[in-house]
């Protein structure tokens, strides 16, 4: 039997095809093709080659993702299907209150709150009424409403320009006319109030509905003799049962005030040519779809940026997140010793470390750092730069130095462009990136080490006894108790401290500022995805490529993040360690 090729038809038709075929007739092809890779035993994956591991290897991760992919093809018709049920359902419920509906409820689709009011819930009616009166008064006023829902599809129409202003006539010369600026129209403002306005409009809809759902409901109530919640009971119902709803209606409104509306602005700018040439309020920008996805991309300077950048930006993500957990974990275990001494000296100087404001401490290494800092006076004054300690031990014969070569040396942005002197010879080598990982260490670590000591002194003592009475050693115990427990209560949170790695934005601005730059659109070799997009919104302008690059990070964060959670053993079975 061809083993190779076994795999690979399993791959082909049971890793790809399922995502158009149905389950029933997966399970039908699976049957016709011999043995599925789970069906492997341990022996024979030995006995395959590399690539028949490989093609294997595949495979499961193939396996792994279809349900990932089959959510997300089935997504958005799944979600029309269901917009679509609701709408002919809410319709319908309009229609027949309409019809049937007495007078009171049918004038409740022209003025809200009659309903209410006519069905003896006076208050009810009379807020609800206010709310219409309001809403109509913005959509009017100067027709200020409806300007903002219109400037969202226009974003402006009349540019900022000079007019003729006062002219004065003088023998010899002539006529002389000065020249007035007349502001035309903001595109930036006409997209944000665009967006709230819509966003008015929306919640306008659903109360209308709500109220005209309901108000058949009410009539059939009092025909049935029952009373109906008055005002107060309804308010006293909000200071009780409903008080939750009443705390969370502030905190809502900052959250769409200040993450939703700002969010998706800031969306809709990548499908305009809001950039550097279109400044507003001196110049209109436009919507242009999907023209600034397809000039990152397309691009050959910018792809050639963005593809680094966001190797870059992984590869960071992965060290700084891992390597302050996995070396908070041995210092937590260090300090947990019965045999170590002061602790709550040690886990008192974490704690200090910790109070310190974040940005006071990367300031203060980038100083540490700098050419001119004191890393590399207290190396001068060893002997490491031009005078060396070869020559003052050996005598004056041997003059080459140990490092350096050129007065100091810049660790947070020599990255190749700059030789450095190593015993004498010329070496073109890579610092920035690895000074930054040990200082996000020195910075990340503590905060690991107070999370895992906490959790290392809830570990059941039980499980440690059984496991020497079973006679394992002490490595044993860590890779088999220690380190699974810990995984297991952490993993929510490394997760979340992975995607705020991607976004990390103040060990990289603080230390580096991204640098050194390669003269390109403000991008340099240190720069994230998210200091790329800072500096092409402050210092170049480039706010529709800065828009598509947040909408990619954002995307890649949530595609992430959703495959690690759901991959979580603390996710999937919550109640393994009690």
């Amino acid at each position: 039997m061809n083993t190779t090729k076994e795999i690979f038809l399993n791959v082909i038709t049971l890793g790809i095809r399922p995502i158009f075929l149905t389950s029933k007739r997966m399970k039908e092809e699976r049957k016709t093709l011999g043995k599925s890779w789970d069906e492997y035993s341990f022996i024979e994956q030995i006995q395959m080659n590399k690539m028949e591991r490989g093609v294997l290897f595949f495979s499961r991760l193939l396996k792994k993702c279809q349900k990932i992919i089959l959510t997300l093809l089935l997504f958005i018709p799944r979600l029309l299907k269901r917009i679509g049920k609701s709408t002919s359902k809410t319709i319908s419920d309009l229609v027949y209150n309409l019809k049937n509906g007495d007078k009171a409820t049918r004038l409740n689709f022209l003025f809200l709150g009659s309903a209410n009011i006519g069905h003896q819930q006076i208050g009810h009616g009379l807020v609800l009424l206010f709310y219409q009166v309001l809403y109509f008064f913005y959509l009017f006023y100067r027709l200020t409403g409806i300007r903002h829902i219109i400037g969202l599809f226009t974003l402006g129409t009349i540019p900022t320009h000079t007019e003729k202003g006062d002219c004065e006539f003088i023998e010899g010369i002539g006529e002389i006319c000065s020249e007035v600026t007349i502001p035309g129209d903001d595109s930036s403002k006409f997209l944000l109030y665009g967006i709230l306005g819509v966003f008015l409009l929306l919640i306008y809809i659903v109360i209308y509905i709500h109220s005209n759902r309901n108000s058949l409901k009410l009539q059939e109530q009092i025909e049935e003799g029952r009373k109906p919640q008055i005002f107060i009971e309804e308010l006293k119902d909000y200071t009780n049962s409903k008080f939750h709803r009443l705390i969370l209606a502030l905190p809502i409104l900052g959250i769409f005030f200040f993450t939703i509306l700002p969010l998706v602005d800031m969306i809709l700018m990548a499908f305009t040519n809001y950039d550097m040439d279109h400044q507003t309020p001196a110049h209109l920008f436009e919507w242009t779809g999907f023209a600034a996805f397809r000039t990152l991309f397309q691009s050959k300077s910018l792809s050639g940026l963005f593809w680094p950048i966001l190797e870059w930006t992984i590869i960071w993500a992965v060290l700084a997140t891992f390597t302050n957990y996995f070396l908070g974990i041995i210092v937590a275990l260090l300090i947990n010793k019965k045999s170590i001494k002061l602790k709550k000296v040690w886990r008192t100087a974490l704690i200090l470390s910790i109070a310190i404001p974040q940005f006071v401490s990367l300031l203060a290494m980038s100083k540490f750092l700098a050419k001119s800092g004191y890393l590399n006076q207290l190396l001068e004054t060893l002997g490491f730069y031009e005078l060396g300690w070869v020559k003052r031990m050996f005598g004056e014969g041997i003059s080459r130095p140990v490092i350096g070569g050129g007065g100091g040396i810049d660790w947070l942005s020599t990255l190749g462009e700059q030789s450095i002197t190593i015993f004498g010879k010329k070496h073109k080598i890579l610092l920035a990136k690895p000074t930054i990982i040990l200082v996000n260490l020195w910075i990340g670590i503590p905060y690991s080490v107070l999370s895992n000591t906490g959790i290392l002194m809830n570990i059941p003592n039980d499980l440690y006894e059984s496991a020497r009475i079973d006679g394992a050693s002490p490595v044993k115990q860590f890779f088999k108790i220690t380190l699974p427990y810990i995984i297991f209560v952490t993993a929510p949170a490394t997760i979340t401290q992975f995607i705020g790695n991607i976004n990390n934005f103040n060990v990289i601005y603080f230390l580096t500022g991204g640098g050194p730059t390669t003269g390109t659109l403000a991008a340099g070799r240190t720069d994230l995805l998210v200091t790329w997009l800072y500096k092409l919104t402050v210092e170049k302008n480039y706010f529709n490529l800065a828009s598509v690059i947040g909408i990619l990070t954002f995307i890649f964060c949530v595609v992430i993040g959703l495959i690690m959670y759901k991959n979580t053993k603390s996710i999937k079975d919550e109640e393994a360690f009690m």
